[in-house]
């Protein structure tokens, strides 16, 4: 005897459900140690996974990189101890709001490297509020803006008095970016024409020669032939 399998639903209503709107959550690796720690230390959990081991460590920069300020809280209420890397972490991401801000009024201390990963990620404002807040800057700052091409970050720097090298223009050379090559006032030196020239910048590299009769590149003596 055959026996039929009657479905009681229609179409619309089974595919109802696939299409409601829903909450997107950003799950990242931060998201999972606060849910292991939660389940192996706060709750009466029966889960039983072979796989589902917790070692009582939290990567809480992680939290920083992914701008996951309730896991970066979750970790400094339960007292585990912050990397040296929150700060930079937060900075890579312009997380200011998120995690930068936290961490600072939470007496976290920083140094020269925030204001370096903010520069080179062009986060102006990540930028601003550290040295705002006393964070220290020095000349790699100004070479991390340039090599990126970051140009209003390399102003706001050189307006407020951070100093710089001969490696800033360096490090604009060597990342082809001309417009942060013209920027005024910063001294360069033969690297700046070796650097565009070891990495293909032609563009850099004329403009460079342009500004000079005679150079040396190495061992070769370049003449420019711009009047």
């Amino acid at each position: 005897m055959y026996i039929g399998i009657l479905c009681l639903c229609d179409y619309h209503d089974r595919t109802f459900y696939d299409n409601l709107e829903t909450l997107k959550i950003d799950i990242q690796s931060c998201c999972i140690d606060v849910l292991r720690y939660q389940l192996m230390n706060e709750t009466r959990s029966n889960i039983m996974d072979v796989d589902f081991h917790y070692d009582n460590k939290f990567k809480n920069d992680e939290g920083c990189l992914n701008g996951h300020l309730e896991c970066l809280a979750f970790t400094e209420s339960r007292g585990f101890p912050w990397t040296r890397t929150i700060y930079a972490q937060a900075a890579v991401n312009g997380w200011l709001e998120k995690c930068l801000k936290y961490a600072h009024d939470h007496g976290y201390s920083w140094d020269a490297s925030v204001c370096e990963y903010a520069a080179a990620n062009g986060h102006l404002e990540c930028l601003r509020y550290a040295r705002e807040q006393g964070c220290p800057w020095d000349e790699i700052v100004c070479e991390k803006a340039a090599g990126s091409g970051q140009l209003e970050c390399l102003k706001y720097l050189k307006d407020n008095g951070c100093p710089w090298d001969a490696s800033t223009c360096e490090a604009a050379a060597t990342g082809g970016n001309i417009d942060v090559l013209q920027y005024d006032g910063c001294q360069w030196d033969s690297f700046t024409y070796r650097e565009a020239a070891a990495h293909g910048h032609l563009t850099s590299l004329a403009y460079a020669l342009c500004t000079r009769k005679w150079l040396s590149v190495g061992q070769h003596d370049v003449r420019s032939s711009c009047s």
